[in-house]
């Protein structure tokens, strides 16, 4: 513990110098100050734990040096010194949040005993910082895999209908006005995968150049899906009307600093543009349908517009009239992509892109639309309360399903069925 003292008495400097060097306690005195001026500089010096100061003094006050310390250094302690007739005068340092103060003459046990005193506040109060700092890191980490969790489920469509996505958008702070996703795939060229240490390694790699040939981009979350396989969210809008070109460079620099550097072959898909990140499902799916093309054509870099993807006719194929179906059978539930995949026996993102063709709507649409005309129907035709029909449709949470049900219709329920009554 670092200990400044000031007193313009040089003996009474001294006498208490010696008692503290002669405790046999870990306490350094960094300085002893003749006046306040000098303390002043000395302590934006040494930055002391404890100041131990006489209360009279000539110029700068023991009062007025506690409150500079207050502004400038709110950590270190304050201990005045002062006698019988300044009694009152001192009682100002309660409102400067001064630690102590004591009566001259002061006996020397009983600065040693108030300096104990400090110390183990020093300490708890340290301690506590330290905890809470932990506790932050923690919080953030903790958060920071919740959004990355988050951004996983909502691009492989493993979110059920009912989740509030504008609402966790807001909570995890994912700002994208305008963004791709990439999805790359790297396979070593001289050994197959199947040691999880090397194929680890090299996932770290491929890691640290990706982020390295992508640093320009500001607003970029990166999500591992496997050993060989990673995806990333990229903000474009700093990227201007050229933002095409600027990644198809960094992505196949990406690719040759793989092969050069690594010894993997490194296959990338990209998606189209999307700026609302409800729509990130769909474009996760564009950027595995590229990176899939990209294999089979052997190409480094595939971009999903480039390619020839033609549209169906205007009829419903029979595995979209089985997932119609079974969504019409379902939606009141709390439905995921992924329960009508399984229903139907398609790949989750095979049917999200062959369902948007044929529908003209993604999943999500499809099924708040379906719900939003039911609650329609029994704010007409019903008495029961606002909650009631939200949850007859499928939405949990009375504030969602007013939200989303306003912005379908342009009224929140309660205007609809005033409107309806009128």
């Amino acid at each position: 513990m670092k200990i400044l003292l000031v007193d313009d008495e040089s003996i009474v400097l001294r006498g208490i110098s010696t008692i503290i060097k002669k405790s046999g306690r870990d306490w350094e005195i960094v300085a002893e100050c003749l006046s306040g001026e000098e303390a002043l500089s000395a302590i934006d010096f040494y930055c002391p734990d404890v100041v131990i100061s006489d209360i009279r003094m000539y110029g700068v006050s023991g009062i007025e040096l506690a409150e500079k310390i207050r502004e400038k250094h709110s950590d270190t302690l304050v201990i005045l010194l002062t006698g019988y007739a300044e009694f009152s005068y001192a009682q100002q340092a309660v409102k400067l949040n001064v630690f102590d103060y004591l009566l001259k003459p002061t006996p020397y046990k009983d600065i040693l005993e108030c300096l104990s005193r400090a110390e183990a506040y020093i300490k708890e109060k340290r301690h506590k910082k330290l905890q809470e700092a932990a506790l932050s890191t923690q919080l953030s980490e903790n958060k920071a895999v919740l959004r990355e969790k988050f951004l996983h489920d909502l691009m492989k469509g493993l979110l059920p209908v009912s989740v509030d996505v504008p609402e966790k958008i807001k909570e995890y702070q994912i700002d994208f006005s305008r963004f791709i996703i990439l999805n790359l795939c790297h396979v070593s060229a001289k050994k197959p995968p199947g040691n999880d240490c090397r194929d680890k390694s090299l996932l770290d790699c491929s890691l640290d150049i990706f982020r390295e040939i992508f640093s320009e981009v500001q607003n970029m979350v990166v999500i591992t899906e496997s050993l060989q396989n990673f995806a990333a969210v990229l903000e474009t809008v700093p990227m201007k009307d050229d933002w095409k070109e600027k990644v198809r460079e960094m992505a196949t620099t990406v690719s040759d600093m793989l092969r050069e550097k690594l010894g993997v072959k490194c296959h990338i898909g990209i998606s189209e543009t999307r700026n609302d990140a409800e729509e990130m499902f769909d474009c996760y799916n564009q950027s595995v349908y590229a990176l899939e093309t990209a294999k089979m054509k052997d190409e480094p870099v595939l971009f999903f517009e480039d390619l020839d993807y033609s549209l169906p006719k205007n009829t419903y194929s029979k595995t979209i009239r089985e997932a119609l179906d079974y969504i019409d059978r379902n939606f009141q539930d709390d439905i995921s992509l992924k329960d009508v995949a399984e229903a139907v026996y398609l790949n989750v993102w095979y049917l999200s892109d062959l369902f948007r063709r044929e529908v003209g709507k993604t999943f999500s649409e499809y099924v708040k639309h379906k719900r939003i005309e039911l609650a329609k129907k029994l704010l007409k035709e019903s008495s029961l309360k606002l909650y009631e029909v939200a949850y007859h449709v499928g939405i949990r949470e009375q504030s969602y399903f007013s939200s989303l049900f306003k912005k379908e219709t342009g009224m929140t329920p309660k205007q609809y069925r005033e409107h309806i009554e009128l």
